[in-house]
């Protein structure tokens, strides 16, 4: 009995081991499986009969049983309802389909085809879905759009892609670069393209193709630092890299190919302010200037880059999105139009949706700017680089459905990614450029192209007087900031004159108040904008240091008041407006201790009245100084006679009373 009941327990874990051990390989192939889907065509019309591809992969070594592959049609998509994709299956699909199969290593494709008008579609995006189902759990799924479209005798849906190309500051205070992203980036390898290189590749391939772009300029700059010659730090060294190396090479290659495309009308240049910086920010601290500033300069350096007959006529705002007071500096500094995020317009315009036409906005001057707003579902699916064909077809779904609303009224949607770190890989731009130029009712545009097509209502939207929020920055590179940018202000205060340092000190700080800088954390590593605000406030002190006192002098008075004599040598080459204040226990300033004075180059001298009380000498702290930015110190000491000789003569009347009297008696008994 013992016996059979030891066979049996043996049996028993035997069967239960082979089980367990079916189940986690079960488990493990389910973890390696992977769908696709895709149609034949990028859409169909009514009367066809559409074919979706089903391609399931096996990435492990052994076969899933029991696995059910199915196809679904949703509803189709209602944009006005909800601005947001099905994250799952329906549960009541306009039209399904299922196999049933054991899915061998490797990859398997399937099939399946439908007339449209036997599934009772009509036109518009339905979303499809691709699911493989084991044990009645989803172990795999995949997303897609079934696009129906008929041909009409209405003006295509002109689509503007607006590609951010934008990058931080690689390089410190010195213009030495710290590493070679820039480098890496503008690469031109097929088998490891940089990121820049593959914008422009794609483009070229497909020449029919427009696109607006904006290439930060501070990021247009550092390509041709490096197209030129440039320094970088490697292993603890700078290292000078020559003009005609292959990363200056492939520079040069990359700035003549983007203005090749600019110039035939192929691109539209659209660029940022000129470090990419939170105009918001720029607002709240009361610095319309240093706005304005970026955002003329961001022009100039990108006409200069791309040798172009005009300044570009639109401004990029980072993050697509500003207040109501930062949206002023846009017409202040003559920029003709902006694209701003569909939640920015939902702010401004209640219970209304219809983004895809160019609006007039009225700012707190009166001063009207042309604005598109970018469609931000499109931005999402097109960000999404995990499967470009999927990712592309849903694309042209919620395209497809932009399209259909009212199709005989001329509209362009607007697609702005907005996330930095959104880098297209060469695959996502290949399908959406060939897909969309696949789609005659899409027509890939320009914003001057667009704003010539579409008129703006008459009447312009007005701004309201607050803002929606207000920036929330408040770091210590923050406070850095503004106390450099005090010193700034205080030394061209103090200059009759344009001064030498004004480019420099500008170009500096424009340079920090990069919105990268403004965003790094405290224990995020080295931050380089400080080494910029560092190299602003030591150009200062070096040139305010050319202002020299005498280290100490002795002023002798006769009197008990007079005039103390400050000489001051000026080696600038221009006047400053400045003030000298003197400080001294035991004396009395009778005109006042401060003295506003311009100080011309060259020797000067200046002198303040002051009364003393006794004949002790007198410690005089004499300091230069703007408002309270220090520019020199001195001390001197002043000495009066004055005292003592008032003593003298006291002393020798007191002699001559007393000897006066004698001498009369000495006399007189003569």
């Amino acid at each position: 009995m013992n016996k059979r009941q030891n066979v049996l327990t043996i049996l028993l874990l035997a069967l239960v081991t082979i089980e367990l051990f079916s189940l986690l390989n079960s488990s493990q192939a389910d973890e390696l499986l992977s769908i696709k889907l895709s149609f034949e065509q990028p859409y169909y019309s009514s009367n066809q009969k559409f074919s979706a591809i089903i391609t399931v992969q096996n990435g492990s070594d052994k076969k899933v049983t029991n696995a059910t592959v199915k196809f679904y049609l949703g509803e189709r998509l209602d944009l006005e309802k909800d601005r947001a994709l099905p994250t799952e299956p329906p549960k009541k699909p306009v039209y399904s389909f299922s196999w049933h199969k054991t899915v061998k290593p490797g990859e398997t494709q399937l099939k399946t085809s439908k007339a449209i008008t036997s599934a009772k579609l009509t036109e518009g995006a339905y979303p499809a879905w691709a699911v493989i189902v084991q044990k009645n759990k989803i172990v795999a799924k995949k997303l897609s759009a079934l696009v129906i479209v008929d041909s009409k005798t209405v003006p295509p849906l002109g689509l503007a892609i607006l590609w951010n190309l934008n990058d931080k500051v690689h390089y410190d205070s010195d213009g030495i670069f710290v590493d070679d992203q820039v480098q890496t980036d503008c690469h031109f390898n097929s088998h490891k393209a940089g990121i820049y290189s593959i914008y422009l590749s794609a483009l070229t391939t497909h020449p029919n193709f427009k696109a607006n772009i904006n290439f930060t300029p501070l990021l247009v700059q550092q390509i041709q630092n490096i197209s030129q010659g440039y320094r970088i730090k490697k292993g603890g060294k700078t290292v000078r890299i020559s003009r005609g190396s292959k990363e200056s090479t492939n520079a040069e290659q990359l700035l003549s190919g983007y203005e090749r495309l600019i110039k035939n009308g192929q691109v539209e240049i659209v660029p940022a302010p000129f470090s990419y910086p939170s105009l918001d920010y720029l607002a709240d601290q009361g610095w319309e200037d240093d706005a304005i500033a970026q955002i003329k300069k961001g022009r100039t350096v990108t006409k200069k880059a791309f040798n172009l007959l005009a300044e570009p006529a639109g401004t990029y705002i980072p993050g697509l999105d500003l207040s109501p007071e930062a949206f002023s500096f846009l017409s202040e500094s003559e920029t003709e139009y902006t694209v701003l995020s569909e939640a920015w317009f939902s702010r401004l315009v209640k219970n209304k949706r219809d983004i895809y036409k160019p609006y007039r906005l009225q700012d707190r001057n009166n001063s009207r700017i042309t604005v598109f707003f970018a469609d931000s579902l499109a931005a999402d699916i097109l960000c999404d680089t995990s499967d470009p064909e999927a990712s592309m077809q849903l694309l042209l779904g919620v395209l497809a459905e932009t399209y259909l609303k009212q199709p005989e009224k001329q509209k362009v949607a607007v697609i702005a990614p907005n996330d930095q770190a959104f880098r297209p890989n060469a695959e996502l731009l290949e399908t959406l450029y060939t897909r969309v130029e696949q789609a005659p009712w899409l027509k890939p545009t320009t914003f001057t192209i667009a704003s010539q097509l579409i008129s703006p209502d008459t009447k312009p939207i007005e701004l309201p007087g607050k803002s929606f929020q207000r920036s929330a920055v408040d770091s210590g590179y923050s406070q850095r900031l503004a106390k450099t940018k005090k010193k700034i202000k205080q030394f061209s205060e103090m200059t009759e004159k344009v001064h030498p340092l004004e480019k420099k000190l500008l170009d500096d700080l424009l340079v920090a108040e990069a919105g990268d800088f403004l965003k790094q954390k405290e224990s995020g590593g080295e931050n380089l904008g400080l080494g910029f605000l560092q190299s602003i406030e030591e150009e200062i002190r070096a040139e305010l240091n050319k202002i020299t006192m005498p280290e100490s002098q002795t002023v002798t008075l006769t009197s008990n008041k007079g005039k103390i004599p400050i000489p001051i040598h000026n080696k600038t080459l221009y006047p400053l407006k400045i003030t000298i204040t003197a400080k001294s226990d035991g004396l009395e300033f009778p005109a006042g201790n401060s003295k506003r004075i311009i100080l011309h180059p060259r020797e000067n001298l200046f002198t303040l009245p002051v009364l003393t009380k006794d004949s002790k000498p007198k410690q005089i702290e004499v300091t230069l100084h703007y408002q309270d930015y220090t520019i020199e110190k001195s001390r001197l000491t002043l000495k009066s006679t004055y005292f003592n000789i008032t003593i003298f003569i006291i002393l020798g009347l007191l002699v001559v009373a007393i000897c006066l009297p004698l001498a009369w008696r000495y006399f007189r008994s003569k």
